[in-house]
């Protein structure tokens, strides 16, 4: 290892070190992307793990689950073991290494009993373990928010800092605000300030509404700990960033807004009350009304060299965060469909924004009668308004 490297390795167990001390920001945030450091990165699958009895194991196994059933990381519980894996324990507050300790011992992750069933929280620590990164933490963060440091508490600046440029992984993905890695913005700040500002407003709307993880949550555990798993296996092509399936490597797995075994497909509407999925932008102004009960897919798209701009009009939901399951309409409107895109659930008109490319996609789900939005789409030749 060179000086240079000894240096960035020293630097980064020195945060790490300092992060596993001190109660993680609000005593649970996380990182995301991962650090590129191969003696922190899990060798041997399956990962045993243990759960103290003093807490409740019913989240932490859910989050497991969940993980194994989309990557090739398994795990296998044990009631003891000596060496690496990871065990579970009450602490006095919320928190854990980055990735997986050195040395031949188990990685401990702490959990206090105020937070022991909490679906977010216990899935930032297990990415956590595994090695990702908060995301504002990237090298290229500058691009999409502005820390407001005279905001931050004292003891909470240095998780501000951005990391090195070559001590990330990040595998092509890009920033994505609806990750489960993602501060809010009053994470870490005095008397409930912003920490930040997001560079695109309108990413405020995804920020602590995410039920679970992100697509690209999933994406770069797959690239990360499985890219061999479909070595013997002729490489598939997929679309609209899919990648290939550890779990049925003749697949691909896919966007939340396409499907087919290459992602070749936008998602359309099953139901008959969403009307057509498929909607063309003109320069005359036209509207869509969606109300609940229906989950409906919509792709609006305009003719090449135009981008189309969107108007909230009407809404009748209460502001709540995070957004109820299967309640909202998410709006994908950056040329990369892959990235979370900003979701509304609250009360929401007289807003805007213009897509980047001629295509946005939609969808709005509702379980119930309570929430109706309607807004106005139109195509034009420049931005008119960005949130």
């Amino acid at each position: 290892m060179n000086i240079s490297s000894t240096l960035k390795l020293l630097f980064f167990l020195y945060t790490t070190i300092s992060s596993f001390f001190k109660s993680d920001i609000v005593n649970e945030r996380q990182r995301r992307a991962f650090v590129n450091y191969p003696s922190l990165k899990w060798k041997h699958f399956p990962i045993k793990y243990k759960i103290d009895s003093n807490l409740s194991d019913t989240t932490i196994i859910s989050t497991l689950k969940t993980i194994s059933s989309e990557t090739c990381i398994s795990f296998q519980q044990a009631t003891n073991f000596n060496g690496d894996g990871i065990h579970f324990t009450l602490g006095t507050s919320t928190t854990t290494t980055l990735g997986k300790v050195l040395g031949n011992k188990p990685s401990m992750v702490y959990i206090t009993k105020e937070h022991m069933n909490s679906n977010t929280i216990i899935e930032r620590l297990v990415l956590r373990v595994l090695g990702v990164i908060y995301e504002h933490n990237r090298p290229n963060r500058d691009r999409f928010i502005n820390v407001n440091y005279q905001n931050l508490k004292t003891e909470y600046k240095y998780l501000f800092n951005k990391q090195l440029k070559n001590s990330v992984l990040t595998y092509g993905v890009n920033y994505d605000f609806g990750s489960r890695m993602h501060f809010n913005k009053s994470e870490g700040s005095k008397s409930n300030l912003a920490a930040f500002e997001s560079k695109k407003s309108v990413f405020d709307y995804i920020l602590g509404r995410t039920v679970k993880y992100s697509f690209n949550d999933i994406k770069l555990l797959n690239y990360h700990y499985c890219s061999s798993t479909c070595s013997k296996v002729a490489g598939i092509k997929c679309y609209n960033k899919g990648y290939q399936s550890p779990k049925n490597c003749s697949k691909c797995s896919c966007p939340h807004f396409f499907d087919g075994d290459s992602c070749e497909n936008y998602k359309t509407s099953t139901d008959k009350s969403c009307g057509s999925s498929i909607l063309t932008a003109e320069s005359t102004a036209k509207t869509i009304y969606f109300q609940g009960p229906q989950k409906c897919f919509k792709r609006i798209h305009a003719s090449k060299g135009k981008k189309i701009h969107i108007l909230f009009l009407s809404s009748n939901y209460t502001n709540i965060k995070p957004c109820p399951i299967e309640t909202g309409l998410e709006i994908l409107y950056l040329t990369d469909k892959s990235v979370s895109g900003p979701l509304f659930c609250g009360n929401v008109k007289q807003k805007s924004l213009t897509s980047e490319d001629n295509v946005i996609l939609l969808k709005f789900s509702d379980n119930s009668s309570n929430f109706s939005i309607k807004i106005g789409y139109v195509a034009v030749r420049r931005i008119k308004i960005s949130w």
